[in-house]
């Protein structure tokens, strides 16, 4: 009776559900497909031209459904994109790579007159010959032109600079911008003395972001002071670094007057000084956000603890951070706890691989009691042997190549009862055998498994099965052989039919645990000639009574 549900529903019901759960919903059978399939096709991607080409050539035209089109790939034929508006009716967002001039797509622009969200990526290259800065002008205020019903808007110019005189066509174009993100190769600083005052009260937040150097950001505050009152959220950002001189606390206090909804900023290897700092209301400071991705800054800056920065740096919340390759784990930590005293979301990346830093989880929860996000990525937590007896308020927990044992869990459930979500991804199982994820009194939100490597002598693969308990159902799961190399549109992980005697005679020879656990189990392993290598190398157990999502793979595992 599910084919009989009205499409409006299937509408309702899929704005509660994330791609890879529609996914799975279609391909349970044939009702569920046609219910859900313009929720499937909802939003789409393309990373080659082919692709697209035969995704348009589809008899049963799935594209009329397409509200979200990505095509990230060079896109130099205008041609490809002429019928865009009369095959995609329905499109209302959409992401375009231009890699030759813009004079070649002036006939897509009817094609975008309905959208409401763009996301344009520019890399062409110019005639030094020709004025360039013209030409990209000339093209994007066609382009907005057709286009007056834009809320969201970003813009990549990879190879070209930015000016204040386009970011103002960019406003008077698409007086309806409510988010305007723009990167650029270089940024021009603002001319103060020439710069008019325009207002444009719809938007409500800006990022702007430099290749390299953004000079002079105090002139960008200025900027937006003038021209956005009704701002909530400003990113200021670099690849290179930037550091704040000092300015006039007058020069603060208008901005901040003229933008008094103003309560998220994002710095991007860009600190303010010591002004600015003054003048941030408790709920600013709580919402600021800090990104270093530069090691010398990093060292000289922030773990040097220079007086001019101290006060800053102390009262710091938010933070993601690169690790120094020339600084010990452990010492990074210290000092970074010792500069930042009150962070309560940590991001810490490592270039090096994980068995070169390596940090006890004692030690880090420790030296950070306030944290509740920590994401690692090619750092490995270890466990201490003291007592752990201090709670923790971490909830969120992300690990990324790094290496982990059943001990480093185990530790965390203890020391962590607020703890709610876990996502492993590309993770090592340190110990030779079964990986054990127990959170049996936690409520957790999500577990997120991602490419698992179980260690068996000195080989390690990506491991295939996995046992799974929940309050209402427990059940035995495997990878194929295809979803480890590769994630296809396909039901890759299920649970199978029941082991017949012999096998299960087999099964209990190589591993009494696992036979003990499928004894009693309705659900178990599919027979194959792997089997018995996978079980060899190892399962991850999970025992996880009060959770609301498992996935394994991008795969949901389900609870019923």
């Amino acid at each position: 009776m599910i084919h009989l549900l009205p499409i409006e529903m299937a509408d309702c019901i899929s704005l509660y559900l994330s791609t890879r759960d529609i996914f799975q919903l279609s391909i349970v059978n044939h009702a569920f497909r046609t219910m859900f399939t313009a929720s499937l096709y909802k939003t789409i991607k393309f990373c080659n031209l082919k692709d697209f080409e035969n995704f348009l050539s589809i008899p049963s035209r799935p594209f009329q459904y397409v509200r979200q089109l990505d095509l990230w790939f060079n896109m130099n034929k205008e041609n490809q994109l002429q019928n865009l508006s009369s095959l995609l009716p329905l499109l209302d967002s959409f992401a375009l790579n231009i890699s030759d001039s813009p004079k070649l797509f002036e006939q897509v622009y009817p094609s975008l007159q309905h959208l409401t969200t763009l996301h344009l990526e520019i890399s062409y290259d110019y005639d030094e010959e020709v004025n360039h800065d013209d030409e990209l002008i000339h093209f994007i205020i066609c382009l907005l032109k057709t286009t007056p019903n834009l809320t969201v808007l970003s813009v990549f110019l990879s190879t070209q600079q930015l000016s204040v005189y386009l970011l103002d066509c960019i406003n008077f174009e698409c007086p309806l911008i409510e988010h305007l993100s723009v990167v650029a190769d270089t940024v021009r600083t603002p001319d103060t003395m020439s710069m008019a005052v325009h207002h444009f009260p719809h938007l409500k937040s800006f990022e702007l972001s430099a290749l390299f150097s953004l000079p002079v950001h105090p002139g960008w505050l200025r900027y937006v002071g003038d021209r956005y009152p009704n701002i909530e959220r400003l990113k200021l950002g670099a690849n290179d670094v930037s550091i704040g001189s000092i300015f006039s606390p007058e020069l603060y206090d208008r901005f901040f007057s003229s933008c008094p909804r103003l309560v998220y900023f994002d710095w991007h290897n860009i600190l303010p000084d010591s002004f600015f700092l003054q003048r941030l209301s408790q709920s600013q400071r709580q919402a600021q956000y800090i990104t270093l991705s530069r090691p010398d800054y990093i060292m000289d800056h922030l773990l040097g603890a220079s007086s001019s920065r101290t006060a800053y740096f102390s009262n710091i919340m938010n933070l993601d951070i690169y690790l120094p390759e020339e600084m010990a784990c452990d010492t990074f930590f210290s000092s970074l706890a010792n500069a930042c005293p009150q962070l309560q979301q940590i991001k810490v990346k490592s270039f090096c691989y994980y068995p070169v830093n390596q940090i006890s989880i004692g030690t880090l929860l420790d030296s950070f009691p306030c944290v509740t996000l920590l994401q690692l990525e090619g750092i490995q937590l270890c466990h201490s042997n003291h007592n752990l007896p201090v709670s923790h308020p971490l909830r969120n927990l992300t690990l990324k190549h790094s290496g982990l044992s059943d001990k480093e869990i185990n530790a965390l459930v203890i020391r962590c009862p607020d703890l709610e979500r876990m996502t492993l991804s590309e993770i090592n199982h340190e110990e030779e055998g079964s990986l054990m994820v127990h959170l049996p009194y936690l409520t957790f939100t999500l577990l997120d498994l991602s490419r698992i490597f179980m260690r068996h002598d000195v080989i390690y693969a990506v491991n295939q099965l996995f046992y799974v308990e929940q309050q209402k159902a427990s059940g035995w799961y495997r990878l194929s052989s295809k979803q480890i190399t590769k994630v296809s549109k396909e039901q890759l992980i299920s649970a199978c039919r029941e082991l017949d005697t012999d096998e299960k005679e087999r099964l209990k020879t190589i591993s009494p645990r696992i036979y003990a656990l499928l004894d009693g189990s309705l659900c178990t392993l599919e027979s194959n000639s792997h089997l018995v290598e996978a079980i060899k190398m190892g399962y991850i157990e999970i025992v996880c009574p009060f959770i609301r999502s498992i996935y394994i793979q991008d795969n949901k595992i389900s609870n019923s």
